[in-house]
């Protein structure tokens, strides 16, 4: 609900456009497949053309994922000294710009078939592209939280145990399955959306090529000690550069000051579930 004020005076009357609400991330590697020139100039070209701002920050993430490459060069036009951009496709960039998916998800999902563990990295990269599982109503949010600790301290690596767990359950008693989902606050339609979008990922790996099973084994249902370890380093390396690393002295810090590596840092809050990776200090 909104006041007339608000809907006289503050709300616009359209939507802004998607190329202005959204990351360029997708459409800038559309554009270098189907080489349409440089994605800066080809996108000034739109009805709506999005701000400078949003091109770099979509170039600088391609390059950041290792998905594309940029060469400066500096000619003359009209006896002044010009800076042009040339960028193009690494060969990351070609498998992720055939992945309906952002590049973020599609670099997890290549790693993880590269590094043998695809399984699980498929669970949690459609959990990442669906809602979230673990769900509760505003009472019992703090048994929900602790429920999803039961299973990592993280939440892709809670995710995806919970997932394996109620897959091996429903497969073998529907009974026990269903008291699996009650005690640990899982959504049933969440879940099966997660393996609906698992087929459909899969698919499109396996259309270009990556096996959806890694040689010689099973998929990391179970995953021991080490096997946790690999799939953290894939997401780190899948989702970089989004990720945190920070001592535990950190972890749960609320909004003030904190005295990190001799340097004072305000209004830091790290929340348990967002950290990949805390070392021991």
């Amino acid at each position: 609900m909104y006041s007339s004020h608000t809907h006289d005076r503050v709300l616009e009357d359209y939507q802004l456009p998607e190329m202005l609400r959204v990351g360029l991330e997708d459409l800038v590697l559309q554009i270098l497949v189907l080489d349409l020139g440089e994605p800066a100039q080809f996108l000034l070209k739109a009805v709506d053309k999005p701000s400078d701002m949003a091109i770099k920050n979509s170039l600088n993430l391609l390059e950041a994922l290792g998905a594309a490459e940029s060469n400066y060069d500096t000619v003359n036009q009209n006896d002044e000294s010009v800076m042009q951009v040339s960028t193009s496709l690494t060969a990351l960039g070609y498998h992720l710009a055939t992945l309906p998916v952002h590049p973020r998800v599609g670099k997890l999902l290549i790693y993880g078939a590269m590094f043998g563990c695809f399984e699980d990295v498929l669970t949690i990269a459609a959990a990442m592209t669906s809602r979230n599982p673990f769900v509760s109503s505003f009472d019992k949010r703090d048994a929900a939280d602790e429920a999803k600790r039961g299973f990592a301290s993280d939440d892709h690596i809670a995710v995806m145990l919970a997932f394996n767990q109620w897959s091996d359950l429903k497969r073998k008693d529907g009974r026990r399955a269903k008291q699996f989902l009650r005690e640990n606050f899982l959504s049933y339609i969440a879940l099966s959306n997660i393996i609906q979008l698992k087929r459909q990922l899969e698919k499109y790996m396996r259309d270009i090529g990556f096996s959806s099973k890694p040689k010689g084994g099973n998929s990391t249902s179970h995953s021991d000690f080490q096997e946790l370890h690999l799939i953290r380093a894939v997401i780190a390396a899948g989702l970089y550069p989004n990720i945190v690393i920070a001592p535990r002295s950190l972890q749960g810090k609320t909004a003030g000051e904190v005295t990190f590596r001799g340097q004072k840092v305000r209004e830091m809050y790290l929340h348990p579930s967002t950290s990949i990776h805390c070392n021991g200090a």
